[in-house]
């Protein structure tokens, strides 16, 4: 058998080397070099992470779970948020951080809390929002995370904010004023290119009329 040696190992552009995933072993007479970067980084990526809400037994409650996305099972307790439960918060996260936004019960509330992914036992204070605001959107990408839109206090009624926020998410801090949406709207899917977000607005009403429209039809 003829000894092959292998000095170098990249890609077909060759701009990086190959990825080892599983359980691999090596053997040598050299040395391997290791991956580096942050441990939160490399450990806490692949996992989700959710927060507040209700149950039948509290109006707003302030339990964390989380899941390994690559697997099938039960969430597991990741602790608690920062300040009692809210209802209707927004989250959004970078690699290594998950950020939740404002919520519910008891009062509006315009608190942030953050999580280190990677880790448990539960949020931490981020900073303030501008306003307090429940059933708004949010989305962030690797350093920032926005905040838009949202339902904010009865004065008597309802009104919906208009207002975008922006946090760094790898500080801590009050949010900052980003700008303002072309229309004041709550509970919209935002939905993510890579340079681009897009709000989606859902109107209950007009789904009403179309579901009766059809049941008329029928």
């Amino acid at each position: 058998m003829s000894e092959l040696r292998i000095n170098n190992i990249t890609d077909r552009a060759g701009s990086s080397g190959p990825i080892i995933a599983g359980v691999s072993t090596v053997t040598s007479t050299s040395h391997m070099v290791m991956p580096s970067g942050p441990t939160e980084f490399r450990g806490g990526r692949g996992r989700g992470v959710v927060g507040g809400g209700r149950d039948s037994s509290n109006p707003a409650v302030d339990t964390m779970d989380f899941i390994e996305i690559a697997t099938a099972g039960n969430a597991t307790d990741f602790g608690n948020l920062s300040d009692g439960g809210r209802d209707y918060p927004a989250g959004c996260a970078s690699p290594t951080r998950g950020i939740f936004f404002g919520g519910t019960e008891p009062g509006f509330r315009n608190i942030i809390d953050f999580v280190i992914i990677s880790s448990s036992g539960g949020a931490n204070d981020f900073g303030d929002m501008l306003v307090a605001p429940l059933a708004g959107s949010s989305l962030s990408n690797a350093t920032r995370g926005i905040h838009a839109g949202g339902l904010l206090a009865p004065t008597p009624a309802y009104t919906k904010s208009n207002l975008i926020e922006f946090i760094t998410i790898a500080s801590t801090g009050d949010a900052s004023n980003f700008g303002d949406l072309t229309e004041f709207n709550a509970y919209a899917g935002p939905v993510q290119a890579q340079q681009e977000v897009y709000l989606l607005k859902v109107q209950l009403q007009h789904i009403k009329r179309q579901l009766n429209l059809l049941q008329s039809q029928h």
